[in-house]
């Protein structure tokens, strides 16, 4: 089988399990995993084994802060990123931008577990006031299923 770092798109799925099976183990409610941490994980070079990827979930669980998972990664051991960064003459599209618009508001809802303010809500996640964010899915037409107000 090829190390992790040839699968990387695997990362995400294994960081999913990895952080419920610590969580229950260290007894403690599973951290948020922000985009940008997922992103970390993907672009590290380590020598690409899943255990080296389980313990590095179970060092952010236990540092994490405020409920969001941090990854103590070594700097400089990246790859590539998956998804090269847009040059600053690319010219995007309305409804091209309307769609990554549409896809990172329902990424942040299903990440926060519908919920569009409080502490660990989408709001929260995308930097926004929860009356902006409110507006934004109405005018992109989102329909986000189970969405709630309130972190209660």
């Amino acid at each position: 089988m090829p190390p992790l770092r040839e699968r990387r798109e695997h990362i995400p799925e294994l960081v999913g399990h990895f952080l419920r099976q610590s969580a229950f183990r260290f007894h403690v409610a599973e951290p948020m995993v922000p985009r940008r941490e997922l992103e970390r994980a993907q672009e590290y070079a380590g020598p690409g084994n899943v255990r080296e990827l389980q313990n590095a979930v179970e060092r952010a669980i236990i540092v994490s802060h405020g409920g969001k998972l941090v990854f103590d990664l070594p700097q400089g051991k990246t790859t590539a990123p998956l998804r090269p960064e847009p040059s600053h003459s690319e010219v995007i599209p309305e409804h091209e931008w309307r769609r990554r618009e549409a896809a990172n508001v329902m990424a942040a809802l299903e990440q926060a577990g519908y919920r569009i303010s409080g502490k660990g809500g989408a709001a929260d996640l995308l930097g926004v006031n929860p009356a902006t964010l409110t507006s934004r899915i109405k005018v992109l037409g989102l329909k986000p299923r189970e969405a709630r107000q309130s972190g209660r």
